[in-house]
């Protein structure tokens, strides 16, 4: 009989898109190292698994991967795979769980039940209103293999449910795999929504009274950004007597609040006009939108004669990836292994240094591959801003002394009079900073680096939850993180680069050092 079951796998992004065609299948490839190539990933496609409309799998080699088609951006629609152990005939198995397997054991398609729960709590946690829940709830068989929208609703018993009754918010939609000869596996696949927003009934009405000339307390004039926005009327469903389509900012006792951990209240979640007579006395009123972004919790159930088993996995939904092949310097993975093995950096007989220098070169390759996706001088400009204007004004230091220390830790903001005369570029970072990531993308150019000057590390790269409030030019710059300070490595990556220097160095002592010397350097 099965005695463990597991999903494959336990976490996995979909990403929104409007085309009805999911994207292929690809993977990370090596660099482009072609004399004119640009030195960074690439991509490869791979094979693919597509459903018809029976659930019936076709296994498909694509020679190229397409990202967007006539109808928009392709969703990104990821599978569940069902993995097991078992015995049979005394011995101890592991691996997919197909159609066969289970036909050994007795269990039918029917006996795998599949429940899906997506829930978008945007609203909810602003609101801390029930009714402003958004919640998806599906149950499958594991022999009903058509594909099922995931119906986004509201509490059906609340007095004003931001989802009235009788109307739903797609939230993606799920599919059984039918196994077949070729695909005997069970499988379910998630669809990703479109990437939609949806706004009350009279969204409308709301911006057509909006005073478009009001400034916020910056100087800006907010209410413009809404002046264009045309919600087609299938998307104007919501209720605009709910918490959520009531909310103002300013006047909210629940949920997070100006002022607040910045990681529990980030910018731009909340979609509002700005209402009052000037900007000292206007509030921020929520017109109310949603979006069909969420995320979830997929559990497939076996029931056999004698037991029931259990697996459960997770399903984020988001947006899509405008840089595919531009890898982050801290991917999803840097951070789990950070909290699950962080004291294994500090175990400095377990790492060889050239084990090291694969860590630390991939790194910096990542680096270089961001780099070209970020506009180094607007966030330089944005930077000196939150220094001087949030950090300095927090801190209660505003002297002319400090203002100036302050601004001497960036480098200096695009000079527009230069630019227009044609004596400086208008990104002249962005131009300089692609250069030198290039550069540090070579780990010879590291290693030579780092030889001449190891307190560099300490100089050049943020350590973690640096006491520095302020940004400045440490790797990474110009970055911030979800609690919208400085961004970092993590503890574990910004360790093992400290322990490649320490060990670099020692491999450069012991390179000059006669046999004696390097057995006492070494005792």
């Amino acid at each position: 009989m099965l005695t463990q079951i597991w999903l494959t796998q336990p976490l996995a992004f979909a990403r929104v898109g409007a085309s009805p065609t999911p994207s292929d299948a690809f993977m990370w490839n090596g660099n482009d190292l072609t004399p004119d190539g640009s030195g960074q990933t690439t991509l490869a496609p791979a094979e693919t698994i597509n459903l018809d409309a029976e659930g019936v799998p076709t296994g498909v080699k694509p020679d190229r991967v397409v990202f967007r088609d006539q109808y928009g951006i392709r969703p990104v629609c990821p599978y569940f795979e069902l993995h097991g152990t078992w015995t049979e005939n005394g011995r101890r198995k592991s691996g997919p769980v197909t159609a066969q397997v289970l036909d050994k054991f007795g269990v039918k398609p029917k006996d795998i039940a599949w429940d899906i729960h997506c829930a978008q709590l945007k609203a909810f946690h602003y609101t801390y209103d029930d009714a402003d829940r958004i919640d998806a709830v599906l149950q499958l068989r594991g022999d009903d293999t058509t594909r099922h929208t995931l119906e986004g609703r509201s509490p059906a018993r609340a007095k004003q449910p931001l989802v009235p009754k009788g109307a739903f918010v797609p939230l993606g939609a799920v599919q059984v795999a039918r196994p077949s000869k070729d695909h005997p596996e069970i499988r379910l696949r998630f669809y990703a929504p479109a990437g939609l927003c949806y706004g009350p009934t009279d969204v409308d009405q709301r911006i057509a009274k909006a005073d478009f000339k009001l400034r916020d307390q910056d100087g800006s004039r907010p209410n413009l950004e809404w002046k264009e926005l045309k919600l087609p009327p299938e998307r104007q469903i919501l209720n605009p007597k709910s918490s959520w389509a009531r909310y103002v900012l300013e006047r909210a006792k629940l949920g997070p609040f100006p002022g607040s951990d910045s990681r529990n209240y980030p910018s731009y979640l909340f979609a509002g006009l700005l209402v009052g007579q000037d900007a000292d006395s206007a509030d921020h009123h929520g017109l109310g939108l949603v979006d069909d972004i969420s995320d979830g919790v997929i559990t497939c159930t076996v029931r056999m004669t004698r037991r029931k088993l259990s697996a459960v996995a997770r399903i984020v939904v988001g947006p899509p990836d405008f840089g595919p092949t531009s890898r982050p310097p801290i991917s999803l993975a840097d951070n789990l292994t950070d909290r699950a093995d962080r004291a294994a950096a500090r175990k400095a007989e377990d790492w060889t240094l050239e084990e090291l220098r694969d860590i630390v070169c991939d790194i910096f390759e990542r680096a270089f591959e961001t780099s070209h996706l970020i506009n180094k001088d607007y966030q330089n400009q944005r930077c000196h801003w939150d220094n001087v204007n949030s950090t300095l004004v927090d801190l209660g230091r505003t002297s002319a002394y400090d203002l100036e220390q302050v601004e001497a830790m960036l480098w200096a903001n695009v000079n527009v009079a230069a630019v227009r005369d044609g004596k400086a570029a208008p990104l002249h970072l962005a131009e300089g900073g692609e250069r030198k990531h290039r550069r540090y993308a070579s780990i010879e150019y590291l290693e030579m680096r780092f030889r001449e000057n190891p307190e560099l590390f300490d100089t050049w790269i943020r350590r973690p939850l640096d006491p520095n409030p302020f940004f400045d030019t440490r790797m990474p710059a110009l970055m911030r993180g979800s609690d919208t300070r400085p961004w970092h490595l993590t503890r574990r990556q910004w360790e093992l680069v400290r322990l490649w220097i320490d060990k670099l160095r020692a491999a450069t002592a012991d390179h000059g050092a006669s046999p004696a010397e390097r057995t006492s350097r070494n005792a």
